[in-house]
Formats: C-alpha cells, structure tokens, sequence
C-alpha cells in the first residue's frame, strides 16, 4: 500500500466512526467527517513522518517537472503539515494530492486559507466559483467544492454563518444531540463538537458549567431534508444562553 493510500484508508475510517458515533437514528445520513484535530494526529512529525512519505510519492509523480532535494522536502512537509492541512487532505481523498506542490509554489501560495472567510463576506467555505477562478484547481473545482464538506469548518463566534444544508456535515463527537428542553423559540439540543472546531472562547470543559448546544426547531435528521431549516449552536453558562448562529 501506498502512503497516499494509507492516508485515504485513515480517512474513511474516520468517516465510518464518526458517523456511526451519532447512532442508529442517523445511520441513513452520510454524515460521517475528518475532525482538524484528527488531521493534524495523522500528519504529525516523524522520523521519517508518512507525511513526508506521502509527498515524496506526490513528488516522483512530478519529477519530470519539479526536482526536490532534502531542503526542499524539508520546507514543503513544513508547509503541509502547518498552512495546508485540510487541502491537503481533501486532495488525497479525490487522487490529486500530487497538485499540493505547485499549489504551496505558488506566490502567493494556495493553502488552507482559501477555505477562510474572504474579504467582504461571510462564509467560512469556499464557493465553487471561487475555487474555478484559480487554474491549478479549476478542473477540479466541483469535486473539491463538495470534499470540503468532509472536513468541516472552523465556526466564528462573532457573526451569523450559513452553510448549504445538502452538503455541511457538523462535527458532533460524543454520540448524538441530546434534547434538553423545548420553548417558544424551538427545541434545544445539547451536542459535543469536535476540537477545534469552535473559537478558543467556546473551547471550554463541562468542569466549568458551559456547555455547547444547538437550538433549533425541527429534528436534525430533519435539517439534512429541508434546506430552509436554522441550527442555533449557542453557548449556555448557567442560566444564560448566548446565541452562537449557523444556517443552513
């Protein structure tokens, strides 16, 4: 087996116990998802690290284009592992992780930001048309549109995000949302959500009597059906509830 092909088997797995963590109620729903923290746990230093193996598998696929020495293998396996995980991952899950390297050549370099809020708007993903405009990734533009999803976005605390409810997977750990109570503003649910996943300030343990919940006003099996439907993942300290918004 491969390295790159090691890294596409670690990932499914994943996939497979993440969406067999919500249970039974969800086993009709392709929700299964590749955590950042688990990226970063798989693409982690070594000597030599299979991350490094991977690439030089990306690199003999090139070499008639690009030649790397120790060097330069040095500063792209830096580049990966800290600016380009999750584009690199989603490139190996599609068969195309060779094309990191003339991504992270690039100047400026295409890595992980191009799935970060843009100037003037509110997304956290990257549009399809977005990611058509840049030639190295255009042909490819649709398949990664979609892969994204797999490894879903970090939230941003301080303003309201909207997400294609077909597509965006939350990172839910610990089993399903849990009901704890229902009002006139609609159903709350507690949830876990996968580490860094959430703003340092959400960051926070059970210890400290701040949970994370979702607050909504339909099942969530539901939400994956109806593409009109509103998820509220809010912070609740005591008595207090902060609203903590994503659409879908």
């Amino acid at each position: 087996m491969s390295h790159n092909d090691y890294f596409r088997r670690k990932f499914e797995e994943e996939c497979k116990k993440t969406r067999d963590a919500l249970g039974p109620e969800f086993e009709d729903l392709d929700l299964g998802f590749v955590s950042i923290g688990f990226l970063d746990e798989v693409f982690k230093s070594g000597y030599p690290s299979k991350l490094r193996k991977s690439l030089q598998e990306d690199v003999e696929r090139l070499k008639s284009e690009d030649l790397f020495g120790p060097a330069d293998m040095d500063a792209l396996e830096s580049a990966v592992r800290t600016r380009a995980p999750k584009l690199y991952g989603i490139l190996l899950m599609i068969n195309q992780s060779e094309r990191i390297i003339k991504l992270l050549k690039k100047d400026p370099k295409i890595d992980d930001s191009i799935f970060e809020t843009s100037p003037g708007s509110k997304l956290s993903y990257c549009l399809e048309a977005r990611l058509s405009e840049e030639p190295l990734l255009r042909d490819i533009a649709a398949e990664i549109y979609k892969m994204q999803w797999l490894v879903p976005p970090r939230f941003n605390s301080e303003r309201h995000e909207n997400f294609p409810c077909a597509l965006f997977r939350f990172p839910f750990v610990g089993g399903p949302p849990a009901h704890k109570d229902s009002g006139s503003w609609g159903v709350v649910y507690r949830a876990k959500i996968a580490d860094r996943h959430l703003p340092p300030s959400l960051n926070v343990q059970v210890s400290q009597n701040i949970f994370h919940y979702i607050k909504k006003a339909r099942m969530f099996k539901l939400m994956r059906l109806c593409s009109n439907t509103t998820l509220w993942p809010v912070r609740a300290s005591r008595k207090k509830i902060i609203r903590h918004g994503t659409s879908f």
